[in-house]
Formats: C-alpha cells, structure tokens, sequence
C-alpha cells in the first residue's frame, strides 16, 4: 500500500510503534522504518513507543507504556497542526 497513496502521505505526521516478542520492542524495525517513511515525505515524529513481550503482558501498563504513548500523540498532534497551518 505504500507505493500505491504517494500524494496522500505527502507532508502527513506519523510516529512510529515497535511492537514484539522479543526483549527490544520491535526498535530494529522501528529505527529501519524511519528512512523510508522519511523518503515518503512524512514528518516523523523522534518519539517512538516501544512494546516488548506481548505475548506475556497484553495489557498497557497505565504509568509507563500510557506515559510514552500520550508525549507520541502530543507530537503528532502539533506536527499535524503545525502542517494544517503551513498550508494556508
């Protein structure tokens, strides 16, 4: 789907979650996904919010994960609203 909405990702803020398994979050996946969302002409949010082991905890743990989760939506919120205003 990526190669298929070239204009329509053009200038739209993302932030990126790493989900997995593993002990790391899926941040390996994570960190090779910027360059290309980059490429795409995406405004990346530098906020990522890693889960690891999803399999044993598959529930958000309101202190931690709901800290890193709301400082990522509060960057694409004004990245959303800082592009809205630059096309006018």
């Amino acid at each position: 789907m990526m190669d298929q909405a070239y204009e329509e990702y053009r200038r739209k803020p993302v932030a990126v979650v790493g989900v997995s398994n593993g002990p790391f979050g899926g941040a390996r996946v994570a960190d090779l996904l910027r360059p290309t969302l980059t490429a795409y002409n995406l405004v990346v949010s530098n906020k990522t919010a890693y889960f690891p082991n999803v399999t044993r905890a598959m529930k958000l743990t309101a202190d931690k994960d709901g800290e890193r989760l709301s400082g990522m939506i509060t960057d694409v919120a004004w990245f959303s609203q800082v592009l809205k205003d630059a096309q006018k």
